[in-house]
């Protein structure tokens, strides 16, 4: 289940995600944002539809994901 920063259930919405080469912030390597449907508090979704994930993009020993609901990170 995804919760915000207070431990409040996460809603439908728009998620943007985002690959990292590492876990400070940083400039993504790649980002998507998709309208997400909750069930039961739990999403599912593809990335790479909008914004195609290269595979030099991938092709690292340490990749981070990055989750932004809405505004909030």
């Amino acid at each position: 289940m995804l919760t915000d920063s207070t431990g409040a259930l996460v809603d439908d919405g728009n998620y943007t995600f985002a690959f990292y080469s590492t876990s400070i912030a940083g400039t993504p390597l790649w980002s998507e944002t998709r309208v997400v449907t909750t069930a039961d508090r739990l999403f599912s979704t593809h990335l790479g539809n909008t914004n195609p994930i290269a595979p030099s993009t991938v092709a690292t020993n340490e990749l981070w994901i990055g989750l932004t609901v809405g505004s909030d990170a």
